[in-house]
């Protein structure tokens, strides 16, 4: 029993945690957010928004892109069941995802995900929360409507040119090149090079501080 309680003890930091950095918006964010949304919408050009479907092709290429070897969501499916399924099964999913797209409603499965605490860093405490972060194991069919809408819209997303991680044709090492190639010029000066780094906790911290 002493353990039943110990193992829950743990399971509720983590979700305490985690849930912390998921924090709802206000509802004069969530307003804000709204009409910034249906003013970029508005935007859009209807008429493809309107013709574009995701046809069995366009699901196939998708398929073709899954990553393989990967844990399974909740539903315990894996990109390998839909890689060597029935051929009927692509017809289907191409069904489906068309009926998602053209009425707006995504199934409450889609979002339903299993969080795993990953260690930061080796050499600190593991026996702290905060030396932890969060991945989630998605359903590999959401992953897969992602890939479509990301096929059809990819030419419509747009992200600042400072953003590296999480982003095609970019990554990490671009940034740390660029920022290496800066100290390296003003220390080849003689200046001296203060380095600061932030976790996004940490830095949504000291943005409230400096705003209020």
């Amino acid at each position: 029993m002493d353990g039943q309680r110990d193992e829950k003890g743990i399971v509720d930091c983590f979700a305490k945690v985690f849930s912390s950095t998921c924090t709802p918006n206000s509802e004069a964010k969530h307003a804000e957010l709204g009409r910034r949304f249906r003013s970029r919408f508005a935007q859009y050009d209807n008429t493809d928004i309107c013709t574009n479907r995701i046809s069995f092709e366009i699901l196939e290429a998708c398929i073709a892109e899954l990553k393989k070897g990967k844990a399974p969501g909740c539903d315990g499916l894996t990109a390998e069941h839909i890689l060597h399924a029935h051929p009927i099964l692509n017809v289907l999913l191409s069904l489906l995802f068309n009926m998602i797209y053209m009425y707006g409603v995504v199934s409450d499965t889609f979002v339903v995900g299993i969080a795993i605490p990953l260690v930061k860093n080796m050499d600190g405490n593991r026996t702290s929360c905060d030396n932890y972060r969060c991945i989630t194991l998605s359903p590999v069919i959401s992953k897969l409507f992602e890939l479509t809408l990301f096929r059809l819209f990819g030419t419509q997303l747009q992200s600042d040119n400072l953003q590296y991680a999480f982003k095609c044709n970019a990554s990490c090492s671009q940034a740390v090149f660029t920022m290496r190639t800066v100290v390296d010029h003003y220390v080849n000066t003689g200046s001296t090079v203060t380095l600061c780094a932030l976790t996004y906790q940490k830095l949504s911290i000291l943005w409230i501080i400096l705003h209020f």
